[in-house]
């Protein structure tokens, strides 16, 4: 890593020489005359760095470990190739030399037509990849449990109920991030409930794959205001802000699918605006935003969005706003802690002996999260944050890089911007490094808006002079080229790379639902996230019904053969799907229901 800071150093050393002499030669009456850098040094170098020392971890960590996980394989597959063209765009814009004399600005900045037409843009492509792109297959189970609850809410009722002779399945139905029920009487997630909600909302209409769309296209439209309101004099500033989340491959990737990070997204640009409003009626407004924002599926995400702002409160001695929030999300923090503990009452249904549902459970939640620490999740994170990077507009990076120094040196919003996302940051290392699957790095996707307000600072740092002859007098070509290599080159390509992940799944899913047996077991050991495959109805209406082989009991497995017929989902089958091998060897629960499958006449087929 010392060599190739050492290397980069050099170059920049070299880089800022040759400025050096440019500006020079500008000193002495030439400078509309000498050609510059479509992009400044200043800009290129520090993206560079970061990148390449982000890089090098992520391949030691590579390297030095048999067993790789998901982070790794996404690494190498996906996301280190497509960082390398977005650099290489960098240094190809520092190569290049704009026009003398003065700098060509661009009409589209100012036009006031261009933000309803990306709007469209972005909810079109959300709405139109959730079928192409992912075939409306819920890759991961925080996307199956957001279907899974959305189809219960759309129902209008908030848990459904599992019948007698299905009991005691539950666990083989839905073996991970079930809330579990005293004696199994009704199912529903684990995780909080409003962007499930607003996806059954949305079905009750035939809407609910465009509900990433309407997400994005609320969050994009409240940040684009709250731009307007810190560069009232800067129409173009907000349109850059809205240009890096439009042509983000994360944010709209991430809008195809049932997550609920672009519900992060929206609500705190939406809280943000209501928080500057300044009126009697903003705090509330944004502390009811707030309560939604913390119970779309996690807790903690909202709040560490919010806690700088409270914080910035405090020390301006605006005491009486202060309070009020503090309060206000003491408030709603305790309610959605307890949202189980009272869910399951109003569904006639009680939490086991052995779980505490209440706050008291969180927290003992949270204590068993911090005890599973470990400093070797810095690698982890290395990986996390090359994949988000790599999914970002190119010039994204050395805008936030340029104007991050600048936010946490003055007043207003984009300080506690980027301490909130510092702050997630943080708070994921320790807790929960690894998140699994993910288009982008989802952890941070609440706080893309507040990034790319910090980066539209800089942009108006950067092009202060005038908006046409400013310091960075190649910017408009070099933002119009970058959001057009992130649109028809960074986008297709990475929706491509979640298609060539997904599809094997899909491919599973329609062979497991093509079976005429009244269940089929899946047999996950040595396949990649092989139980994710267990995904069923709520109600239990689609057949065949699947269950996870190693969640069955010897006992249970022999009663549903001799009251179901049976067909098995195992390696075999995933092989012809296309799914990945894993190296996991079977467990004795595995060892012992294939035992059954093999010797006991009842399940003789």
């Amino acid at each position: 890593m010392l060599l190739t800071t050492f290397a980069v150093d050099a170059v920049e050393d070299r880089m800022q020489a040759l400025e050096n002499e440019t500006g020079n030669i500008g000193a002495a009456g030439k400078q509309d005359e000498a050609p510059l850098p479509l992009l400044p040094s200043r800009l290129l170098m520090p993206s560079l760095k970061l990148c390449l020392a982000l890089m090098l971890i992520c391949e030691i960590e590579v390297l030095t470990h048999a067993d790789q996980s998901l982070s790794d394989y996404f690494f190498k597959i996906q996301d280190a190739p497509v960082l390398i063209i977005s650099l290489g765009l960098l240094l190809i814009f520092r190569v290049l030399k704009r026009p003398a004399g003065e700098a060509r600005r661009f009409g589209l900045l100012d036009s006031a037509y261009i933000p309803a037409v990306l709007c469209l843009m972005m909810f079109v492509v959300a709405a139109v990849g959730w079928p192409l792109v992912f075939a409306r297959h819920p890759l991961s189970l925080d996307e199956f449990w957001a279907t899974f609850d959305a189809a219960i809410f759309k129902q209008g009722v908030l848990a459904a109920p599992i019948s007698p002779a299905n009991r005691p399945y539950a666990l083989a139905l839905q073996p991970v991030w079930r809330l579990a029920s005293q004696g199994d009487t009704v199912w529903a997630s684990s995780y909080l409930p409003v962007n499930a909600a607003v996806r059954g909302l949305l079905g009750r209409i035939g809407l609910d794959g465009c509900a990433g769309g309407f997400w994005i296209v609320a969050g994009a439209a409240a940040m684009y205001g709250v731009a307007r309101r810190l560069w009232p004099q800067r129409r173009d500033a907000a349109l850059v802000a809205l240009l890096l989340v439009a042509t983000s491959s994360q944010v709209l990737v991430t809008a195809m699918t049932p997550y609920a990070m672009s519900g992060h997204f929206a609500l705190n640009m939406i809280w943000l605006l209501l928080f500057l409003q300044r009126k009697w009626w903003s705090l509330p407004a944004a502390l009811a935003v707030g309560a939604a924002a913390c119970g779309l599926h996690q807790l903690i995400f909202h709040l560490l969005f919010v806690a700088p702002f409270i914080a910035e409160l405090w020390l301006g001695r605006r005491f009486r706003a202060a309070a009020f929030l503090t309060l206000g999300y003491a408030a709603v923090s305790l309610f959605w802690m307890s949202y189980w503990a009272w869910m399951l009452p109003a569904v006639g249904a009680a939490a086991p002996a052995s779980h505490d549902v209440g706050a008291s459970g969180f927290v003992q939640h949270v204590i068993e999260l911090l005890q599973d620490f470990s400093p070797g999740a810095a690698a982890l994170m290395a990986e996390n944050l090359v994949r988000f990077i790599a999914w970002q507009n190119p010039l994204f990076l050395p805008l936030l890089l340029a104007g991050g120094g600048a936010a946490l040196r003055t007043s207003g919003p984009l300080r506690p911007l980027l301490l909130g996302t510092g702050l997630t940051l943080a708070a994921v290392f320790v807790v929960m490094a690894y998140q699994g699957h993910g288009w982008g790095y989802r952890y941070l996707a609440g706080h893309l808006g507040g990034l790319a307000l910090i980066a539209a600072g800089a942009w108006v740092a950067l092009t202060a002079e005038t908006p046409a002859t400013g310091a960075w007098r190649g910017a408009s070509t070099v933002l119009l080229v970058s959001c057009a290599v992130s649109v028809f080159v960074l986008l297709p390509i990475h929706a491509l790379q979640a298609h060539a992940f997904e599809h094997p799944y899909a491919r599973a899913e329609a062979a497991i639902y093509a079976s005429r047996a009244d269940v089929v077991l899946v047999d996950g050991t040595g396949l990649s996230f092989g139980q994710d495959l267990v995904q069923n109805d709520p109600f239990l209406r689609r057949r065949p019904q699947v269950m996870l082989l190693p969640a069955l009991t010897p006992p249970l497995l022999h009663q549903l053969c001799l009251t179901h017929s049976w067909a098995l989902f195992g390696d075999r089958e995933a092989r012809a799907a296309g799914l990945s091998p894993a190296p996991d060897a079977p467990g004795p629960e595995t060892q012992a229901a294939r035992a059954v499958l093999a010797h006991d006449p009842a399940c003789r087929r």
